[in-house]
């Protein structure tokens, strides 16, 4: 070290001097290198910096690549975007936008004010099954919520919607929806029991044994707000029994067969009554609401139209013209042999058509006696 400090001693005096200075040796600079970092690891210790590890490298690295993917779709959702919206502006600018008008119908039955409204009955949603679910299955229920208030809000004719019970975890989930507290929705901590007449009430289970037929305007139809995945079967009837409370099915299996069990969601129930109530057509609702994959069918199809199709009048109904009324019966030869029979019912069916359009070939087997065949037989017979 004192080696050094003499040498760049000497180094100033000479640069005063206006000599060259002796470069100094390499081993001293890197002694200085050294001394001056605090060392390599040593130092790096010392100085409180911890050599990156395997596993904050291995970390360090998916954070950098779920960032790109991030960056990546972001990208792709902005090049999306932009040509959906280059395609829209091309199709308002040929005329040509129906879902701009669909958007603005449904749009403006949105804005309906309270007094222009035209309930075609109340829907009560029971949510004072909170005990029964978790908080996942709450959100499951929130979500529905949102989707049949949406559905109920763009509807010709809405339902007054009613949830009772409402408070606690639900409250919570339902809070996160955006301007949920400017819903058209009437919400309510008390039971339904208690807000409503009892005389009005209509639990709508499926094991009830009364079909629905109608939506009555003076009734309150309920829906149990339960999402338990047929875990607490029945619960909902039996508690409408001990309240002493109407329950009805929706007429599901009058009209439509399922290969899965009947159980809906919320939002469906809801949604088909919205449909009936527009059309009064419950396999059409059912077909409407219902997810294909339960497998519906209709029950009673629609009666197919002639006038409808096109090919009908093409295609006429080939219908063969009645006998004469003085046309004789040309009596059948039944065979007296035994075992013939087999025969000749292997020959009827091995000569196929051919045995209607020649008269000959049925004649053949006829009795020896002459028969008189008109000439209107074998137009018949073509």
């Amino acid at each position: 070290m004192e080696s050094n400090e003499l040498h760049f001693a000497q180094a100033a005096d000479a640069a005063a001097a206006g000599a060259e200075p002796e470069s100094a040796p390499a081993d001293a600079l890197s002694e200085d290198t050294d001394t001056a970092d605090g060392g390599t690891a040593e130092g790096s210790a010392a100085d409180g910096v911890q050599p990156e590890t395997k596993a904050q490298k291995k970390a360090r690295k998916l954070a950098e690549r779920e960032a790109g993917r991030q960056q990546y779709w972001a990208e792709k959702r902005r090049q999306r975007r932009q040509r959906d919206k280059n395609a829209k502006r091309k199709l308002r600018e040929a005329g040509l936008d129906v879902r701009n008008e669909e958007r603005e119908r449904r749009n403006a039955l949105a804005r309906r004010r309270e007094e222009e409204l035209e309930y075609a009955g109340r829907l009560v949603i029971d949510c004072g099954w909170e005990a029964l679910m978790d908080q996942r299955e709450m959100r499951s229920l929130g979500l529905q919520l949102q989707f049949l208030y949406a559905a109920n809000l763009r509807a010709a004719r809405p339902l007054q919607l009613h949830c009772t019970g409402f408070g606690g975890r639900l409250a919570a989930v339902m809070a996160t929806r955006h301007n949920f507290d400017g819903w058209k929705l009437n919400r309510d901590s008390r039971s339904y029991m208690d807000v409503f007449d009892p005389k009005d009430l209509v639990y709508l289970t499926s094991e009830a044994s009364t079909v629905l037929t109608e939506i009555d305007p003076t009734k309150c139809y309920i829906i149990g707000g339960l999402v338990d995945h047929n875990k607490h079967k029945g619960v909902t009837f039996e508690q409408a029994q001990r309240q002493g409370i109407a329950t009805a099915q929706l007429p599901i299996g009058d009209n439509i067969t399922l290969n899965s069990r009947k159980v809906l969601a919320v939002n469906h129930v809801g949604e088909i009554l919205l449909h009936f109530a527009a059309t009064h057509d419950w396999a059409a609702a059912f077909e409407a609401v219902i997810p294909q994959r339960k497998g519906l069918e209709r029950k009673h199809p629609q009666p197919h139209d002639d006038a409808a199709d096109p090919d009908a009048a093409d295609h006429p109904a080939e219908t063969l013209p009645p006998p004469p009324a003085d046309e004789p019966t040309v009596p059948t030869c039944e065979p007296t042999v035994p075992g013939a029979e087999a025969t000749v019912d292997d020959e009827r069916h091995s000569a196929g058509d051919d045995a209607q359009r020649d008269p000959s070939t049925t004649l053949a087997a006829q009795p020896s006696t002459p028969v008189a065949v008109p000439a209107a037989a074998s137009v018949s017979l073509t």
